[in-house]
């Protein structure tokens, strides 16, 4: 499948100028302890997360960035306690995104499972953060609207407990 016209249209989103929290926040979980979760915080230096509901939905949105995004589709988190999945998005994301398929949330802090952790209990990588690239904004909006015909997506309950 190739790339929709749309998603062509999208400028690629940059990485910030300033990585260091970004490469911290990595070998933080790359130094974890195997049963340890890390605290990460979000926000402009680091990351921010595109929260969507899982299930059928999600995976293939999972299956189209695969395609679409080159070495795969970047870090991806399930939380089989909550009917949740987390995708690493860029900085900046949050401000520029137009789409009622997830919520992206820029600020505050996020509990990241081991990067060994591929499946449950717990949340845990469904695709592993093994480089130092984030999933693509632009791609992501346009795998989470692919085949909306078909079923809509189930709404998100709050994020928040």
């Amino acid at each position: 499948m190739s790339l929709p016209a749309e998603v062509l249209a999208v400028p690629p989103c940059a990485p910030a100028s300033d990585a260091a929290d970004l490469t911290a926040a990595v070998r933080r979980l790359l130094h974890q302890e195997a049963s340890g979760e890390v605290e990460l915080r979000l926000g402009a230096r680091t990351f921010e997360l595109v929260v969507t509901a899982r299930g059928r939905r999600s995976d293939h949105a999972l299956a189209l960035m695969d395609m679409w995004q080159p070495e795969g589709c970047g870090p991806v988190v399930d939380d089989p306690g909550r009917p949740f999945r987390y995708w690493l998005v860029p900085p900046g994301t949050a401000s520029r995104w137009e789409n009622g398929f997830g919520r992206c949330v820029a600020h505050g802090r996020v509990v990241m499972p081991p990067l060994d952790r591929d499946r449950p209990p717990g949340p845990f990588w469904v695709r592993p953060w093994d480089r130092h690239r984030l999933v693509g904004a632009g791609l992501l909006r346009s795998a989470l609207a692919a085949g909306t015909g078909r079923s809509a997506w189930p709404p998100l309950p709050p994020l928040h407990p």
